[in-house]
């Protein structure tokens, strides 16, 4: 994983940061399977909603990405409290798509490692064939997200395939 040049698109509410071959992998009549970072916050929500007018039903894949921390092997109480916590998350979003036809896969990433980086390596997954990942924003000002980091301009600035920020 390392840093790559990417092309800046701005749109009314989204920023699509596109690498080199981004658009040179596949046609526009292709299946696409979008990964969608997920973690219930409203950029989340932002992000599905956003994603529901681009992504075409019957034809397209939608995988929904949360990290959350490792599941812990000594304390059953709160293993299920995670476990529920990231079920109650997906099933949110996985309603919302299957509602208008979209096939829906739910992948729970359990680690310690940052959200950013989690989500980089499920992106960058042998086998994944992601088109895109699609990811919230919540629009923090440049000395904010200089001081408390921000997943999506990790991913932006991290991940391999295209990302799309949406604000």
């Amino acid at each position: 994983m390392g840093a790559h040049h990417f092309k800046q698109l701005e749109m009314a509410d989204a920023t699509l940061l596109a690498g080199p071959t981004a658009s040179s992998y596949r046609t526009v009549a292709d299946p696409k399977n979008y990964m969608v970072a997920c973690d219930g916050s409203d950029p989340s929500r932002h992000a599905v909603n956003y994603l529901l007018g681009i992504v075409r039903p019957g034809t397209d894949t939608v995988t929904l990405v949360t990290v959350a921390e490792p599941l812990p092997e000594d304390n059953a109480e709160k293993r299920r409290k995670i476990e529920k916590a990231v079920e109650s998350t997906l099933h949110f979003y996985m309603l919302k798509l299957c509602e208008v036809g979209v096939a829906v896969e739910a992948r729970p990433l359990h680690t310690s490692e940052s959200a950013g980086k989690a989500l980089c390596d499920e992106a960058e997954r042998s086998g994944a064939n992601y088109f895109m990942v699609v990811i919230g924003c919540r629009g923090l000002g440049a000395v904010k997200r200089k001081l408390l980091g921000s997943v999506s301009d990790f991913v932006s600035k991290n991940c391999a395939i295209p990302v799309l920020i949406v604000q």
